[in-house]
């Protein structure tokens, strides 16, 4: 393998947890999966505006809770103004809006997705912002999330 590593091109402190609240986000990846459950659904991964981490969604298909699978399903296209669809290749590149919530696995903060925020409710957000590379200093503070709002109502 021919490559140089340049030990100045490290940071150890470079990984940015994205803040909790709203984000615009973009569905970089979605493809179908077969859960342990067996289960089958989604899992998609959102680009978050103006910040080089990502976020995931595993989107769980539940036929014994069709109302509840509908209601997700439906929140999703209608944030990210998607014709509803189960060919999740039609939904990569979509621009919508997100929560994020802090949790933790393996000792360690990270940002999951919460919920999604219906289109009519977006206007105010600032626009799409590319990725960056690195670090975050520029991203656009992210919307506070409302104490009160419920997605699945």
């Amino acid at each position: 393998m021919n490559w140089n590593y340049d030990a100045s091109d490290y940071n150890e402190n470079s990984y940015v947890v994205i803040p909790e609240g709203i984000h615009r986000a973009r569905i970089s990846a979605a493809e179908v999966k077969t859960y342990s459950t067996g289960r089958e659904g989604f899992a998609i991964t959102f680009d978050i505006s103006g910040y080089s981490g990502k976020v995931f969604y595993n989107l769980v298909l539940m036929e014994e809770n069709k109302q509840q699978t509908n209601q997700k399903l439906g929140s999703l296209f209608n944030s990210f103004d998607i014709q509803p669809s189960m060919d999740c290749n039609t939904w990569v590149g979509k621009v919508g809006v997100i929560c994020v919530k802090h949790g933790e696995y393996n000792g360690e903060k990270q940002a999951n997705f919460h919920y999604c925020i219906n289109r009519s409710k977006q206007e105010s957000l600032p626009a799409w912002k590319e990725p960056l590379s690195g670090n975050s200093e520029s991203a656009p503070a992210p919307a506070p999330a409302p104490a009160t709002y419920n997605p699945f109502a």
